[in-house]
């Protein structure tokens, strides 16, 4: 598959958005202090692997540079007037979740699923908007490039 271009894969994950939290820190008998990913986190995670490996269909994480989509899908308060929600296109949410924590939550489901490692995520594109369905769209996509192997010494031959 590592050598299949064009690929891409998309999907939906319906419900309430997360973003990545951060770590929490436990203290253990005999003064350790140990790390862990809140229960949220993993579960979140684990929703969104399931359904970027049902997009993989049993194909191994891909090789090669890709490109990564998020767009989060939020419900407009409920408090907006009806006049509001007519012109919820045209009005940007500022609302949690932090898009960059939707964005590594994301990248972290998606490693070892849809690519090896997120260093071969080599162009990023996300957004929120107000919609009907909350949820989160990630569109993941292979980049075609000269040679995605290439180190910088051999592009310099190139001119």
């Amino acid at each position: 598959m590592s050598g299949m271009l064009p690929w891409k894969i998309t999907f939906f994950a319906s419900g309430k958005v997360r973003g990545k939290g951060r770590p929490r820190f436990a203290r253990r008998p005999g003064n350790l202090v140990v790390t862990y990913d809140p229960e949220q986190n993993r579960s979140y995670e684990a929703y969104l692997k399931i359904l970027a490996a049902k997009e993989m269909a049993g194909l191994p994480p891909v090789e090669h540079p890709v490109s990564l989509s998020v767009l989060v899908c939020l419900s407009p308060p409920s408090s907006w007037s009806k006049r509001k929600l007519e012109l919820s296109e045209k009005i940007a949410p500022t609302l949690k979740p932090d898009l960059d924590n939707v964005v590594k939550m994301v990248m972290d489901a998606l490693t070892k699923v849809a690519w090896k490692d997120d260093a071969q995520v080599i162009s990023i594109s996300a957004s929120k908007v107000y919609a009907e369905s909350e949820g989160l769209i990630v569109t993941v996509e292979g980049v075609p490039l000269l040679r995605h192997d290439a180190k910088a010494s051999d592009l310099d031959q190139l001119g």
